[in-house]
């Protein structure tokens, strides 16, 4: 119960952030959801509801896990902001899913800034693009709104984190 009130107080700040950034939420009203997958699952996002496994609610979830890594703040806050921006990248804009994947990374990258400032933002990014490198020098590199994408071995490394390295591009 305890660890629930502190996740909703963090989505309403997260909410509260979006708005600020992209204008109304669209619906009426977001859900949190905990739900018990057969498999470990962290966070699904449908419209008007955010569905999060057992694994969230006793991970993490201080903003001071984003100083300690990407890794350890996608278990915590940032895997509630990656759902939560959903709301937003596909359901208020109809993003293809491929487009709002990487948009929901770039917004991950996006809060760690600001809760945590440029350093953590740069190193994510820095992580992002790394990431994105090296799975093109195995696999094929295909445009980011291509259907192409769901058929190359780099799906995540394209849709996740070079579409967030183009957003940053476009953001500066």
């Amino acid at each position: 119960e305890k660890q629930a009130e502190i996740r909703l107080k963090m989505a309403k700040e997260i909410v509260d952030f979006f708005t600020d950034k992209f204008g109304p939420l669209k619906f009426e009203k977001l859900a949190i959801v905990h739900i018990k997958p057969l498999n470990g699952m962290m966070g699904v996002s449908l419209p008007t509801m955010t569905m999060f496994s057992d694994n969230y609610f006793t991970s993490d979830c201080s903003y001071d896990s984003v100083k300690k890594g990407e890794e350890k703040a996608l278990d915590g806050p940032l895997v509630l902001v990656d759902e939560i921006s959903h709301q937003w990248n596909i359901y208020s804009v109809a993003f293809p899913n491929q487009m709002a994947e990487g948009m929901a990374k770039y917004c991950d990258m996006l809060y760690a800034e600001h809760i945590g400032g440029e350093k953590p933002f740069r190193k994510y990014m820095l992580i992002n693009a790394n990431d994105y490198k090296g799975a093109i020098k195995n696999f094929q590199d295909v445009p980011i709104a291509s259907e192409k994408v769901y058929f190359t071995q780099a799906y995540s490394s394209i849709a996740f984190n070079k579409n967030a390295v183009v957003q940053d591009m476009l953001r500066y």
